[in-house]
């Protein structure tokens, strides 16, 4: 994930940051926002794991060879289990796309 960085005026007043937008956040306890963070982060994890999954979506059709099903199939298996094995980008693995 990339590194949050501060934007600082010459009074050394925070003036902006490349972080999420935590508004809302205010009221909320530290373990409160730890959760939303780790949930935006998983829910990020789910988005990417989707799309690769769409990708090979045509791997599972009638007419493609068993051969070839196959082949996908343990791959595909893995990305939908992407989000029990891991839970947020940081630490996933995602594996090698057949050829």
């Amino acid at each position: 994930m990339e590194e949050i960085k501060l934007i600082y005026n010459d009074e050394g007043t925070i003036t902006g940051h490349n972080g999420p937008d935590l508004s809302g956040f205010s009221d909320l306890t530290q373990d409160q926002i730890d959760i939303k963070i780790q949930e935006n982060k998983l829910q990020s994890l789910r988005l990417q794991r989707n799309s690769l999954l769409q990708e090979t979506d045509w791997s599972q059709l009638e007419d493609v060879p068993k051969v070839l099903k196959d082949k996908y199939k343990e791959y595909r298996q893995y990305l939908r289990d992407i989000t029990i094995t891991f839970s947020s980008l940081e630490d996933v693995v995602f594996p090698v796309k057949p050829e």
